[in-house]
């Protein structure tokens, strides 16, 4: 059976504009206002329980509501494009404002570290919640029986990636995964299966290294001269009152 497929210029697809350019900024920079509006509703939320500034409750409220807003889509956008500026810049302005609402629920003034903020926190940043979805995604195009539909066209973008360049979706995962020490398997009859904990525990090994993830405890001060006075000018001066 032959199915035909209209090529558009524009399309929309679960609240997602896609360009036929392959570019994904669009995709990327009305996360930030959507963002805004689930901020609020944390906040609202945790003003109706009644139970004061509980900092935990308001973490699990934040990973609940504020987190998958800002994943949505990440399929798509999350691993695309990573040598196009505009699209980091894009990812990057997520990160601060994701930190920014972590120091907020902290009291933490913008001077503390964001790896020190994960950190003591057991968090990780967005671009590691970026890329979770998104292998897993391929995972689950790549599991899809031979032949079908949807396994067909990825295998096709697959391999005109490998084998022509083009800028397409398989690139940029191939392109991220280089980035991480991470090789894409070069097969073209079956989309190949990516070991995602292997490529996740590498992207943070990276991420420690470039010093946006600590893995030790902040207030151990494992460095010679940093005392505990070094942590408590982090926080705000509300956050250090004694009840």
């Amino acid at each position: 059976m032959t199915i035909l497929l209209s090529r558009l210029p524009l399309s929309k697809y679960l609240g997602l504009h896609f360009h036929q350019s392959g570019a994904v900024v669009h995709l990327i920079s009305p996360i930030k206002s959507k963002a805004g509006g689930s901020w609020a509703a944390v906040q609202r939320r945790h003003s109706l329980l009644r139970c004061g500034r509980t900092i935990n409750l308001y973490l699990h409220l934040l990973q609940a509501v504020l987190v998958p807003v800002l994943q949505y889509g990440c399929q798509v956008w999350g691993m695309h494009n990573p040598r196009v500026a505009a699209a980091n810049r894009a990812r990057l302005d997520l990160q601060r404002l994701y930190d920014y609402y972590l120091r907020t629920i902290c009291g933490l003034l913008p001077s503390a570290p964001r790896r020190i903020l994960l950190a003591e926190l057991g968090l990780l940043p967005l671009q590691v919640l970026w890329w979770q979805p998104t292998l897993q995604f391929w995972n689950s195009l790549a599991a899809l029986p031979v032949g079908s539909f949807y396994h067909t066209v990825c295998l096709d973008n697959l391999t005109d990636a490998l084998q022509g360049g083009a800028c397409n979706m398989a690139n940029s995962v191939a392109g991220c995964l280089r980035s991480v020490g991470y090789d894409m398997p070069r097969v073209f009859d079956v989309m190949p299966l990516l070991g995602i904990d292997n490529i996740v525990d590498a992207l943070t090994v990276q991420l420690r290294d470039m010093g946006s993830v600590a893995l030790y405890c902040p207030r151990e001060a494992p460095t010679r001269g940093v005392v505990s006075c070094t942590y408590e000018q982090w926080f705000r001066p509300y956050s250090l009152r004694r009840h």
